[in-house]
């Protein structure tokens, strides 16, 4: 079952309950202590000697205070759940606005971080929250770097304070509150330009925290980060050889790169995968469908495809051919034999 998003908070009455239960025989004590009249009080008596000692108060009063307040209880599961909500590939793949996932990057920090308070460190929350979607991919190891170097990026700039959370929580960009670039908006952007690659869009792994001021001087001509992250992306499954030789080639013609190059269409390359399909946002060329890039809506158009069978289809990605979809579960040998001219990879 795919997990729902939850709200952020923690049961505070149950954090409240569980920390007074924790130092209820220091209230027992300090209760007896202050039950004590002065006249009753012999010449040592441990009333007269904590409220003498200047230590022992403060330490009482930080106690007491940590017993009523409203803070995140030991128990990040509400965290992770909402992580898992925001990085689950099927639903990633529904998002029809290339930028839709920047908003949700802010979302999965602020959870991270609700996370962390609660104990659990970031690593281990998106390894639980990727149990819970069943994103073992190959390309869960970069999403999860990404992930965690945006965490880093956060912290580094010190934007990781109660109000810059609030707002991340409702999917705006937090304010840097430490360094040059303090007050500015801290801006999620793309580190290959979905200009060129569309669906690359809603990728996590493809995000990356920027000062505004710095966002704006980045123009979109292809930088060598680019480059070395589509390499890995090679490697990971989420783009092809010919795709990375395209990126490659745009770079190498900058803003004098032909047409062909610069649409959202990699260039035909026969005898190859890319060549049967344009790679465009909804994955459909020459009657395909490619299954690494198309949208849940065109997969459901498939003969014996269904909302469910779509979003596993999602969740397996990447499919090297027609017989990965033998380990999808809801697609059977019928519905493969019904597939094979109709889809790409």
């Amino acid at each position: 079952m795919k997990p729902g998003i939850t709200h952020h908070h923690c049961d505070k009455s149950g954090a409240k309950s569980s920390v007074v239960s924790l130092f209820h025989p220091l209230i027992t004590y300090l209760s007896s202590c202050l039950r004590c009249t002065p006249r009753a009080t012999p010449a040592w008596h441990p009333r007269k000697q904590f409220l003498s000692s200047p230590l022992l108060l403060l330490t009482g009063l930080i106690l007491f205070f940590s017993a009523i307040s409203p803070v995140r209880a030991g128990d990040p599961a509400a965290a992770i759940t909402v992580v898992a909500a925001l990085i689950d590939p099927a639903k990633l793949a529904t998002l029809k606005n290339t930028r839709a996932a920047n908003d949700r990057m802010h979302k999965i920090l602020a959870a991270l971080e609700d996370a962390r308070l609660a104990g659990s460190l970031p690593s281990k929350t998106i390894d639980e929250a990727q149990k819970l979607t069943g994103d073992q991919r190959g390309h869960a190891a970069i999403v999860k770097e990404m992930l965690l170097l945006n965490f880093s990026e956060c912290q580094r700039f010190g934007v990781l304070t109660p109000e810059n959370l609030e707002r991340m929580r409702h999917g705006h960009s937090p304010l840097v509150v430490t360094g040059t670039y303090s007050g500015q908006n801290f801006e999620v952007d793309h580190i290959i330009p979905v200009d060129n690659f569309p669906w690359l869009g809603n990728e996590l792994a493809n995000l990356s925290y920027l000062p505004r001021t710095l966002n704006r001087r980045k123009s979109d001509a292809i930088k060598q980060r680019a480059l070395d992250q589509g390499r890995r992306f090679v490697a990971a499954g989420i783009l092809t050889e010919d795709e990375y030789t395209r990126l490659t080639q745009i770079r190498r013609w900058g803003d004098d790169a032909p047409a062909a190059l610069n649409s959202a269409a990699p260039a035909p390359q026969p005898g190859t995968a890319s060549g049967t399909a344009s790679g465009t946002a909804s994955g459909t060329a020459s009657g395909k469908v490619n299954l690494n890039r198309a949208t849940a809506a065109a997969i459901e158009n498939l003969p014996g495809i269904d909302p469910k069978t779509a979003s596993a289809i999602i969740a397996a990605r990447p499919l090297k051919d027609i017989k990965a979809l033998d380990a999808v579960p809801g697609i059977g040998p019928k519905t493969i034999q019904a597939l094979r001219e109709l889809v790409s990879f």
